[in-house]
């Protein structure tokens, strides 16, 4: 998601894709040669200009090539024969083109620093794309929509490398931004890896992308700037959806959840293990990730030792 989602789509509004706009069939310019045309136009309010979108709907993959995802700044290709790898390919618009120079600066500093063992690795970079390992079941929203299960013991595992993956990133002046359940992975050792870093934060830049508001901080100014704070509120939010197998009021629009969220109102978590936790995440009382891991640590010696 980017900064220009933040304004929300008034209660009546109509995604551009409905049948009382304009067809948006009629507007686009045929597909180039080499290229697939991608629409994701059911978030966007009704008065876009579906003009504006043509920049949007473009992506040229590699040629052997299979589609696996649309993402946010374009979409992942795997190679049937070779299931370890997928590349991003971004969307042919200056914003996505500025996403993907963030993430290849924010490998570049991983393979400088080293990485951490719940973040994906950059197998290399081009003008092509960006090629990632792949991980097997794909993100944590998809497993647990398609109905994965997870030990008591694996949640808790996945709540704490996760958010000592998070400290790592804050250690490297990196703010991820879109902490969200899609963004975490899990691999074939049933490891969760953090990836996506387009249009993330580095050395105090602002980032460009902004978390969901089922995940995200209720204050724009917080969340646009993603401050630590915010950092962690989305971290709470991603460790509720690991706990539970769903976001944040999964089943309310998301205009209404931002809302709820601005009122203070928040998911009952009181019979969650790892409840405490989550809730002090949402509530600003973390100041540091490391905080929220060793809460996590303590949390799970506890409820190990009581089943």
């Amino acid at each position: 998601m980017t900064q220009a989602d933040l304004v929300p789509a008034p209660a009546d509004a109509v995604p551009v894709s409905s049948p009382v706009d304009p067809p948006v069939e009629n507007k686009l310019p045929p597909t180039p040669e080499g290229y697939i045309r991608v629409r994701n136009l059911t978030d966007c309010p009704s008065d876009w200009d579906p003009d504006e979108l043509v920049q949007e709907t473009f992506i040229k993959g590699p040629p052997d090539g299979e589609r696996l995802v649309v993402c946010g700044v374009g979409c992942l290709y795997y190679w049937p024969d070779d299931p370890s790898r997928v590349v991003k390919v971004a969307r042919s618009t200056p914003e996505a083109n500025a996403q993907i120079e963030i993430e290849k600066r924010i490998y570049s500093r991983f393979e400088e620093k080293g990485y951490h063992p719940n973040i994906i690795k950059c197998l290399r970079y081009d003008d092509s794309g960006i090629y990632l390992e792949r991980a097997e079941h794909g993100s944590l929203t998809a497993y647990f929509e398609e109905g994965g299960d997870a030990s008591l013991t694996e949640r808790l595992q996945w709540s704490y490398d996760l958010a000592d993956a998070i400290q790592y990133l804050h250690d490297l002046g990196i703010r991820h931004a879109d902490l969200v359940g899609r963004n975490i992975l899990l691999d074939s050792s049933r490891r969760v890896r953090l990836c996506d870093f387009g249009g993330s934060g580095i050395d105090g830049e602002k980032p460009i992308v902004v978390s969901s508001v089922y995940y995200g901080h209720p204050d724009d100014d917080e969340r646009t700037a993603c401050t630590v704070k915010a950092e962690l509120h989305t971290l709470g939010s991603v460790i509720y959806e690991i706990s539970t197998s769903r976001m944040p009021f999964h089943d309310k629009r998301g205009y209404d959840v931002g809302q709820l969220f601005k009122k203070g109102i928040y998911p009952d978590v009181k019979d969650i293990v790892l409840g405490d936790v989550i809730a002090k995440c949402w509530a600003g009382e973390f100041t540091t990730a490391r905080e929220v891991a060793e809460s996590i640590k303590f949390a799970k010696g506890r409820a190990l030792q009581e089943t």
